[in-house]
């Protein structure tokens, strides 16, 4: 599949709806909270729209909650759905940046990835599982990389099968090159659920040997430099990231949505860096 580019919006409701009735994907892009909402009611979950301020669980879909960036997108969720958005006292992302790094549509990507940071547990009281989408223009040195995050479908309540369902309809959707996912606490339970849904898709496991902060610290300096940008109605994500401190995560429950981040711009862009060379002079 061609990787995305243009007006992300419309291709990722095309992917979700068939490319069908256009005028209907556009009125639940608007009540559903934009792409993340369509992506979740495309997942047959039930309905994935918030409610004042906090977002409807209906099978395991879950949509915006809090923005993080003031802007008039921020100011007009306060408005209608009562949410109080504030960022975290030295938080690594702040409104300011993450308004800055919003677009409305990406250029032609080389790689795209599918990141989950998988629940341990299922049910109404179970952290989310992080599943965030990813890509990257990685032509030239990497000082002139830049990744866009496309998507975020993190799902809650759902077991092992339900989340790697999720993901893998993720990878579909975008046309991803593979799936990474946080081994920690499943170890090898995580791949043989995704060999389950998906025996062929293509896997990496990844093994946390540092601490949340320790790992985002070089994703935040990434923004800081301008090199990731973010499409439209990324709410829960980047309400998220403005939680997240040197001090460690002050949101309620796991910042999951962040890990998920996490783990795709490392695949994306810190861990290709840190191996590429330059081509060398072969002296005579």
């Amino acid at each position: 599949m061609e990787k995305v580019a243009g007006d992300l919006g419309h291709v990722a409701v095309c992917f979700a709806f068939g490319g069908a009735a256009t005028g209907l994907c556009d009125d639940h892009a608007k009540q559903c909270g934009g792409v993340e909402g369509v992506v979740g009611l495309a997942l047959n979950r039930g309905d994935p729209c918030t409610h004042g301020g906090e977002p409807r669980q209906s099978g395991g879909i879950v949509s915006g909650g809090g923005a993080g960036a003031v802007s008039r997108h921020a100011v007009g969720r306060q408005e209608l759905d009562g949410v109080l958005l504030a960022d975290a006292e030295g938080a690594l992302w702040t409104s300011e940046m993450l308004e800055a790094a919003r677009v409305k549509s990406v250029p032609k990507l080389d790689r795209i990835v599918v990141a989950v940071d998988p629940a341990t547990t299922s049910g109404a009281s179970s952290d989310e599982c992080g599943i965030i989408v990813a890509g990257v223009q990685s032509s030239g040195p990497p000082q002139d990389w830049r990744a866009f995050v496309l998507a975020d479908s993190t799902v809650a309540g759902m077991g092992p099968s339900g989340w790697a369902r999720a993901a893998i309809t993720a990878m579909e959707w975008f046309g991803a090159d593979r799936l990474v996912a946080e081994v920690n606490q499943g170890g090898q339970m995580v791949q043989e659920v995704i060999r389950q849904v998906d025996p062929l898709v293509p896997y990496k496991g990844v093994h946390a040997t540092r601490g949340k902060v320790a790992r985002a610290e070089p994703v935040a300096a990434l923004y800081e430099q301008g090199r990731v940008f973010h499409m439209p109605e990324l709410h829960g994500l980047e309400d998220q990231m403005t939680r997240m401190t040197r001090r460690g995560y002050e949101g309620g429950g796991s910042p999951d949505r962040v890990d998920a981040l996490v783990w795709a711009l490392h695949e994306l862009i810190i861990e290709p860096a840190a191996t590429w060379r330059r081509p060398g002079v072969r002296s005579l």
